[in-house]
């Protein structure tokens, strides 16, 4: 219990960071997705309907991951961070 409130009073120092890394996420990973998708439907012409469904699920796909996984290691690193700080003040 008290390990858990140790972590959510470090995230909720870091509230701005944790947006800012978000923000970024999505507008690198929105212009990256839309570059790829882009060239491809512009390079492939005319495709059969289900390829083009099939390629725009991988850019849903890409798109996801290069929003969540930024989120999540970052995440991670302030809750390392949160309990490394709790162990050294325990030592302390």
């Amino acid at each position: 219990m008290q390990r858990e409130e140790t972590v959510r009073s470090h995230l909720a120092k870091n509230a701005i960071g944790i947006v800012a890394v978000g923000l970024v996420a999505i507008l690198v990973s929105t212009a990256g997705t839309m570059l790829l998708l882009g060239y491809a439907f512009r390079e492939l012409g005319p495709v059969a309907s289900w390829i083009r469904i099939l390629i725009f699920g991988f850019g849903v796909a890409l798109w996801l991951a290069g929003v969540l996984i930024p989120l999540f290691f970052y995440l991670s690193g302030l809750q390392r961070e949160a309990l490394r700080g709790r162990e050294s003040a325990k030592e302390h």
